[in-house]
């Protein structure tokens, strides 16, 4: 499900046609289990793969099977802490409450207990700006972007913005690209999340025309894209999608 939608998001932001609708479709729906959506047919719903279905079925412009019966599917993950986790475990996470609120988002349903949910989160913002996923560990970008992302749904305003944007502007390498924590090598995925982020928070990048560049040599001659120019890993269509989605934010893909 996870590579259907990056596909799918990436011919979008294309502007292609998608081939094949009626099949993506009913992939998608053959993998509907009460109230979820599987990673596969015969695999497990859960809170990811029912954000990536969600998505799919909204880019398609096709209605959710069940809607009502997902919605209530989607809140019985909600913890006493407002954030979501896993329905086994008594503990939220940041990944779960992020697929839980953007899908609650994408279906048009107000998050229950929206106050709580948002202090959940701002627990895991450090001193120096970025978000955690766990109080333990240090910031990186996927947690400061899904973080920032669910509060700007949330419409929470309460923690450090400024701190924020200085953060994720510390993790931009002279060369444009964004890198997970500061001073590690960028990535285009790193790149994605901070460019994003700083869209949330409504700021314009820095060195755009450099981040650009930079983007474009992690392409490989087949029109794919690699992780970093080094190729540290073969690419992916989440790479790939990154690397468009960043072109657009970047205003390149108009």
């Amino acid at each position: 499900m996870e590579a259907t939608r990056f596909a799918i998001d990436s011919l979008v932001l294309l502007d292609t046609e998608i081939p094949n609708k009626f099949k993506v479709t009913k992939y998608v729906r053959s993998c509907w289990e009460k109230g979820g959506i599987k990673s596969y047919p015969s695999g497990m719903s859960n809170l990811g793969s029912t954000y990536y279905g969600i998505r799919i079925l909204n880019l398609l412009e096709e209605p959710i099977p069940n809607e009502k019966k997902c919605v209530e599917w989607i809140i019985s993950f909600q913890k006493e802490d407002g954030g979501f986790g896993f329905r086994e475990s008594g503990t939220s996470n940041i990944d779960n409450t992020f697929y839980a609120v953007r899908s609650l988002n994408l279906l048009g349903e107000e998050v229950p207990y929206k106050s709580r949910c948002g202090r959940f989160l701002i627990k895991f913002q450090f001193d120096s700006g970025g978000f955690s996923p766990t109080i333990k560990n240090s910031p990186n970008m996927e947690s400061t972007y899904c973080s920032a992302h669910i509060l700007k749904i949330l419409e929470y305003e309460f923690y450090d913005r400024k701190k924020c944007i200085g953060w994720i502007n510390s993790c931009q390498d002279r060369n444009g690209g964004f890198s997970l924590r500061p001073a590690e090598f960028p990535k285009v995925s790193a790149t994605y999340w901070a460019l994003h982020t700083l869209k949330l928070l409504k700021v314009e990048a820095k060195i755009i025309n450099q981040c650009i560049n930079w983007i474009f040599i992690c392409r490989t001659k087949g029109g794919e894209f690699l992780i970093n120019p080094e190729g540290e890993q073969e690419p992916n269509l989440w790479f790939t999608y990154c690397a468009i989605h960043s072109l657009k934010l970047l205003g390149w893909i108009r």
